[in-house]
């Protein structure tokens, strides 16, 4: 893992309920109980991320913990030359327009 001097794009990632959710309640609680220390320590322990948890955080940088000194495991945060990447309305609909074309053209 590397975070380059001239700065990079800053990403999250973000478990949301869409507007359209069919579901919404149920998607409440599945995130409710991925933010509890069990499901938030047995997640991050799978995928590697940093958690959210300030708990699990914790706990996994702590003397012994799973990720003890892993820079790959503690954001940069600060850092004057990263930035988060928008997109724009125009780019959101051309992405949409190219991505269409793409699967179009995979089910051929």
């Amino acid at each position: 893992y590397y975070m380059p001097e001239c700065g990079t794009n800053l990403w999250f990632d973000s478990m949301v309920i869409p507007a359209n959710a069919e579901n919404p309640e149920l998607a409440n609680k599945f995130i409710n109980y991925m933010l509890t220390h069990e499901a938030a320590a047995a997640n991050t322990l799978g995928v590697g991320y940093t958690s959210p948890v300030q708990s699990v955080f914790e706990e996994m940088t702590a003397a012994g913990g799973e990720y003890e000194g892993n820079e790959a495991y503690i954001p940069r945060v600060g850092y004057a030359l990263d930035e988060s990447f928008n997109d724009n309305e125009y780019l959101r609909t051309r992405l949409s327009e190219l991505w269409i074309k793409v699967k179009a053209n995979s089910a051929n």
